[in-house]
């Protein structure tokens, strides 16, 4: 073998490397651009450092983050629920199907993302998104706080957002939400849990008096703006259960917000 071939024969090896190497970045730069750029907003955590707690905790979240300016605003949420004689009629239909749900950490809390119905106010159609838990509950009733309390968060077509809040006391095992409980061992539980058939017809107390008023949402960004529908008849979670909840997330509830000049009322659904 003659020098001069010798030295065309690395020269091909050596091209022949950069194009393969080439090829192969083009190719995982198109794999990658074509992957979700996010989860959807059911789903999606939150990447911004906040907690409930410490430097980060309540009293901090306006500060840590222009985003979350809104937790300084003058109609937040939870507030507490003082007792009233007068119960007035509100034009809300709550129209709940049979659906898939799935557990899902938010790194914060408990949810089970669900679609399944429709909360229907004044007309409006708010889709049911998603439910999730808070221990101790985030509202008040007269003062009183209870073990836990699940959100119901419904969206509009144009982005307006309804809750409904539920409380949960100590007493009988929740049938309904067993088949939550039953992937509740920990964290790595939630993630590989299977997708559970669910109604939340069955999730809701049989009094329907329920306190509603403009707020915002309890954890950051805050935003405000969003339609509060708090139950007052309390449903039961055995001892078991409540532990269950809070042995994965504790002490996830954000303290009660001055009402200011809102208006709280008293409904029947």
């Amino acid at each position: 073998m003659t020098p001069r071939f010798l030295i065309f024969l690395l020269s091909c090896l050596f091209g022949l490397a950069l194009v393969t190497a080439g090829c192969r970045s083009s190719s995982e730069d198109e794999t990658s651009a074509q992957e979700p750029a996010a989860t959807t907003v059911a789903q999606e955590k939150t990447t911004l450092a906040w907690s409930y707690s410490g430097d980060t905790g309540p009293a901090s979240w306006a500060s840590i983050d222009e985003a979350y300016a809104a937790c300084a605003g003058s109609e937040q949420s939870p507030v507490d629920l003082a007792a009233d004689d007068e119960t007035q009629q509100v034009n809300i239909e709550l129209n709940y199907e049979a659906a898939q749900g799935t557990l899902f950490d938010t790194g914060h809390g408990v949810q089970v993302n669900v679609e399944g119905g429709t909360m229907i106010i004044d007309g409006k159609a708010f889709a049911l998104k998603q439910f999730h838990f808070h221990t101790p509950s985030e509202h008040t009733l007269d003062g009183t706080s209870y073990p836990a309390e699940a959100h119901l968060v419904h969206a509009a077509d144009d982005g307006e957002l309804a809750v409904l809040g539920i409380f949960y006391e100590e007493g009988e095992a929740n049938d309904f939400l067993a088949p939550v409980w039953e992937d509740l061992g920990s964290k790595s539980d939630i993630q590989t849990a299977d997708p559970m058939e669910l109604n939340v017809a069955n999730m809701l107390p049989s009094n329907r008096v329920t306190y509603t008023y403009s707020g915002s949402l309890t954890t950051p960004p805050c935003s405000e703006g969003v339609r509060w529908h708090v139950m007052q008849q309390p449903l039961t979670l055995s001892a078991q259960q409540l532990e269950a909840l809070t042995a994965i997330y504790d002490e996830n509830n954000r303290p009660v917000q001055p009402l200011n000049d809102r208006e709280l009322d008293r409904v029947t659904l």
